[in-house]
């Protein structure tokens, strides 16, 4: 598959997306509701594509005009991309840490490689010892699977709230997965792992966060909204993610690295005149769930 053809400024307009489908207008909840729901994926395109700008009307209302920014060239630039349109969607009252973490990812074999094993071993024909085949030779090495298991990088990185910014549910927890908005409770155990003792019970932490690594370690066929994803080596990755969040906070904490100059520069472009917020960005509706202000 390619990507269609669509010269800058491409316009594309969808109406009446059911009107020859009355059966699934009993699946549609009110008006706000939906229109609350369109919000939300919008939100999270525009936290994944900085570079794609964004404009967002209701009856006629500007809700949203957040301009394309600058395609980034190298790492300090990504960073900056995704700093300003956080800024643009959330305004200027979020204190944020920079998160940038690199580290090999252990080798692990992919599950469906066992399988694949089983079934060469059923219908392959043997084939002549070589020398990393043959136990008798000093080169032997043992092969568990059809493909032997690589290390890859891992990379995590975006911003997270600092110490004392939190919220009372994970409303404001934006993960990604190579650039796909993803749910994964493994993932939401790391934050609170690498936060510790510096988030009080019943509270969780503001993030957006991207993380990179081999889509051959991700499985997205587990739920058919491709929301929720499982990686094959599921323990390793939550254990680099608590250990990048930790990071972060102690760097913080230390008055060193990253995080504390990136956060005076917030500030500064913050008290330069930051980016006007038209209309705060809206979560989905949840029947328990509300917004509670940062705390101290």
């Amino acid at each position: 598959m390619s990507a269609p053809p669509a010269a800058p400024g491409t316009s594309v307009e969808v109406r009446q997306l059911f009107f020859n489908l009355p059966a699934r207008r009993k699946f549609l909840r009110s008006e706000e509701t939906e229109r609350v729901h369109i919000q939300h994926y919008l939100l999270l395109a525009a936290l994944a594509f900085p570079e794609v700008g964004f404009t967002f009307t209701h009856n006629s209302r500007l809700i949203w005009q957040l301009p394309p920014l600058p395609r980034a060239a190298d790492r300090p630039s990504q960073r900056a991309a995704l700093r300003e349109r956080l800024r643009a969607l959330y305004g200027t009252e979020l204190e944020l840490l920079p998160v940038d973490f690199i580290a090999p990812l252990p080798a692990t074999a992919s599950p469906y490689d066992e399988e694949e094993l089983r079934d060469a071993g059923r219908t392959a024909p043997l084939a002549a010892p070589t020398p990393d085949s043959d136990p008798s030779t000093p080169n032997f090495a043992p092969r568990t699977s059809l493909h032997e298991p690589r290390p890859s990088d891992f990379r995590l990185w975006g911003f997270l709230g600092a110490p004392g910014l939190s919220r009372a549910t994970r409303e404001d927890q934006h993960l990604f997965v190579n650039r796909r908005p993803v749910e994964n409770r493994g993932l939401n155990f790391a934050l609170l792992e690498g936060y510790h003792t510096a988030l009080m019970k019943g509270r969780y932490p503001v993030c957006c966060l991207f993380l990179e690594l081999d889509p051959a370690g991700v499985d997205v066929n587990i739920h058919p909204a491709k929301r929720e994803v499982k990686f094959h080596a599921e323990r390793q990755v939550r254990a680099l993610v608590t250990q990048a969040v930790r990071q972060a906070l102690l760097e913080y904490h230390a008055g060193t690295g990253r995080g504390k100059s990136e956060v005076l520069k917030w500030r500064s472009a913050v008290r330069s005149g930051g980016c006007r917020v038209l209309s705060p960005p809206v979560r989905p509706p949840r029947s328990s769930s509300r917004t509670s202000r940062p705390g101290h």
